[in-house]
């Protein structure tokens, strides 16, 4: 089977900021899980970098609602297909930059989460998976 991803970047819009994040949470896993879509969401303060993948239909859906999404602007994005899930069954990780630590904060890339091009996007799906990784071990995430 063919999965489609998607890895995008985008900034916060509405205010306060971190009460939307729960939101975003709650929803995200109880419709990825059923839409059977896996995926990591990583913010820091004005930044938010997700991952997402699933089958073409339901992703393709997802994404629309992405995009018409007022809580956020979508800076870039990349698709692509696949063969293999990257995120196992994580319905929807997320990773707050603000309140957690990861080892993947001393990377050079995470230092410089205000700039993320989309020409860092490989290396920033990298970043993604590792972290989702490290917090969540149980969610037979492919390595």
């Amino acid at each position: 089977m063919v999965f489609g991803w998607i890895v995008y970047r985008s900034r916060p819009i509405e205010t306060p900021w971190p009460d939307v994040i729960p939101d975003i949470i709650r929803s995200s896993e109880h419709w990825n899980a059923a839409d059977g879509i896996t995926g990591m969401l990583l913010y820091s303060k004005d930044t938010y970098l997700q991952y997402i993948e699933g089958e073409a239909e339901p992703l393709s859906e997802l994404w629309r609602d992405l995009e018409l999404d007022k809580r956020h602007r979508i800076i870039w994005s990349r698709q692509g297909e696949r063969e293999d899930r990257q995120f196992g069954k994580l319905a929807m990780g997320y990773f707050d930059g603000n309140r957690e630590t990861s080892a993947v904060q001393d990377w050079q890339i995470w230092r410089r989460r205000y700039e993320w091009p989309e020409t860092d996007a490989d290396e920033l799906m990298r970043l993604l998976l590792t972290v989702a990784q490290e917090k969540y071990p149980q969610a037979a995430i492919t390595p």
